[in-house]
């Protein structure tokens, strides 16, 4: 689900869910939803203009198996221009099964690679496109080390979806397309995406989305 407020993403993601019958508790969010849109109707994102050619990165995250209905997990990503402007965000619930935290966040590795790689595509065909790798960041440690493993043989208990995914991300890597690096879990900002996270935290992350720093201290 995509929308037009980084901060509501997660809110439209679930509330959207149960659009065709909602019940007491989803008005009651709608409503406190509302009240935050009343008091931040100021609230925007400036795109900064940039004439450099356009360097894409992201930051990924995973929540595990939140959704109390089917025990799916929700996956999130915010992506970068120039590592000031968004362009692009997202808050779903994953379509496969994740039977850990670390495969819910290849689940997102992989779903936040794919829109990476078509971003790449466009921005390159339109002439826009800086060399390079693009730079994907991720707060799992565990991921990170399977997608760094020199044997492409499955891992022992993982799925042959997830195993798929994996050998994608693998792929773009190789091939110097993307970029895995680690961000400490305080600092991602696509953790927003995934979960409701206390207002401070919230505050925090929208400061720094807000004065262009969300990169700043990262390698």
């Amino acid at each position: 689900v995509n929308n037009s407020q980084v901060d509501l993403a997660f809110d439209y993601h679930q509330l959207s869910r149960f659009s065709r019958n909602p019940g007491p508790a989803h008005f009651t969010a709608i409503n406190h939803t509302l009240r935050y849109l009343k008091a931040k109707r100021d609230v925007g994102i400036l795109i900064k203009r940039s004439d450099a050619p356009y360097h894409l990165d992201a930051m990924v995250d995973a929540s595990f198996g939140t959704n109390p209905d089917d025990h799916k997990s929700t996956g999130g990503a915010i992506y970068f221009i120039n590592r000031i402007n968004p362009l692009r965000w997202r808050s779903r619930r994953q379509t496969l099964l994740a039977t850990s935290s670390t495969h819910a966040e290849l689940i997102s590795i992989n779903e936040a690679a794919e829109v990476m790689m078509d971003m790449r595509r466009f921005l390159d065909n339109m002439g826009l496109l800086t060399h390079g790798p693009s730079v994907l960041y991720t707060d799992s440690q565990p991921a990170m080390a399977l997608l760094r493993r020199d044997s492409h043989q499955p891992v022992p208990g993982m799925s042959r979806h997830i195993a798929i995914r994996m050998l994608k991300v693998k792929e773009y890597v190789d091939s110097a397309d993307i970029e895995l690096r680690y961000v400490r879990s305080d600092r991602n900002i696509a953790d927003i995406m995934t979960k409701a996270v206390p207002a401070p935290v919230l505050r925090a992350h929208l400061q720094r989305l807000e004065d262009g720093t969300v990169f700043d201290g990262l390698e």
